[in-house]
């Protein structure tokens, strides 16, 4: 069985049939790797966050359980419910659910994986107390490994206090797609582009007071946004900055499509708040790849990967002021705004891992003693993510 947060597993599915792509980079991989293992296995995909709740059996044979779960972390009776119901041998979890963690390491015939893509922070009381709680379920010994997207949010877990050689980083496949580098052109208007979560906490509510703060230094900006969430609330506060006519709502991009956007942009802005539990934003390799100068955040996890006035401008958390700033500066130093995109295959390779989705999934099935030494030698502790890792 595989628990997920949120999604609608159903519909990518019907797009990768289809012969479409996914709107999000992982479906086409996630698809992959559930339909092989439907081949040797029963196949059930759990959603607890959905639209509606619904029981269905694809034709390949995989069965879909979504849940209209409106806080999964409060629901956890309900949702074990349905768990036991199907009397599973195996359960990944690819949702960060503790409770839940907690409740599948008491069952003795039911192996477990937690398979995380966030990140985990000690600050505040709270979240120190929930902390502890993760720490101590991930450290069980029913818990063989866990997986974490990317090098820092893998690093965040050692640092709450999860054991080092049970945390292996992991990524999708992907591949360099050869764009050239980017020279700044002299130009009417500078294209800034973001693509993510439409959210406070995301940074977007900042990038849209830059854009103002850009306007009233002369500058013509056009913005434009790739994502769903909060567009009433971001939309309102354009109009009271008199900048709605500069700011497009793309909607939901097709993943394939996100790469072309970046590269044909002036800027690529990453904004997230320190508060946002940023595993690895996609956004980070996709705007390396599209060699389009990366604005970002200084979020604690990008911090080993993007270096200021190298391969990316840097602005402090909550900063509009200084986020124009670094586009100002980069308008004004084309010889850096080269420079930058000529680093980002360098900053693209280094964040390149070893263990990747497709390979990690049908290992940790297999469970073979060659697949447990090959998982031993890429944890966290084996040295190998030395250059990456701050605290290890």
């Amino acid at each position: 069985m595989i628990v997920l947060y949120a999604g609608n597993y159903h519909d990518a599915w019907q797009r990768i049939q289809n012969g479409q792509k996914g709107t999000w980079y992982g479906h086409q991989y996630m698809v992959e790797a559930f339909s092989k293992l439907r081949e040797k296995h029963q196949v059930t995909i759990l959603t607890c966050v959905s639209s509606k709740s619904y029981v269905k059996k694809l034709t390949d044979g995989t069965q879909i359980i979504e849940i209209n779960c409106k806080n999964p972390a409060k629901e956890t009776p309900k949702i074990t419910k349905i768990i036991e119901s199907q009397n599973p041998t195996d359960i990944i979890f690819r949702a960060p659910l503790a409770d839940l963690w907690k409740w599948a390491i008491k069952q003795p015939k039911i192996r477990v994986m937690t398979l995380l893509a966030q990140s985990y922070e000690k600050k505040g009381i709270i979240q120190r107390i929930k902390n502890v709680e993760v720490t101590r379920t991930l450290n069980n010994s029913n818990i063989e490994w866990v997986f974490n997207h990317q090098v820092s949010a893998s690093e965040s877990l050692y640092k709450i206090g999860v054991n080092p050689t049970k945390i292996i980083p992991w990524d999708w496949p992907r591949g360099w797609p050869n764009l050239p580098e980017k020279v700044l052109q002299k130009s009417s208007c500078w294209n800034i582009f973001y693509a993510g979560a439409i959210s406070e906490e995301k940074g977007v509510g900042d990038l849209i007071y830059s854009l103002s703060l850009l306007k009233k230094q002369g500058h013509s900006v056009k913005l434009s946004i790739a994502g769903k969430g909060s567009k009433k609330t971001m939309r309102a506060l354009a109009e009271k900055l008199d900048i709605a006519d500069s700011i497009t709502f793309l909607g939901l991009v097709p993943n394939e499509q996100i790469i072309e956007y970046m590269h044909d942009s002036d800027f690529v802005c990453i904004p997230s708040r320190h508060s946002y539990p940023e595993g690895f934003p996609m956004t980070i390799c996709e705007a390396l790849a599209s060699r389009t100068p990366i604005i970002a955040s200084d979020h604690p996890m990008f911090r080993s990967t993007l270096t200021h006035q190298s391969n990316a401008m840097i602005f402090p958390e909550k900063n509009p002021k200084v986020l124009a700033e670094n586009i100002d500066f980069l308008i004004m130093q084309p010889h850096l705004y080269s420079q930058i995109s000529k680093n980002s295959k360098d900053a693209w390779e280094a964040i390149q891992l070893p263990v990747l989705w497709p390979e990690l999934i049908e290992r940790w099935v297999n469970n073979t003693s060659s697949d447990i030494d090959w998982f031993s030698k890429h944890s966290l502790s084996s040295r190998q993510y030395k250059s990456r890792l701050i605290s290890i």
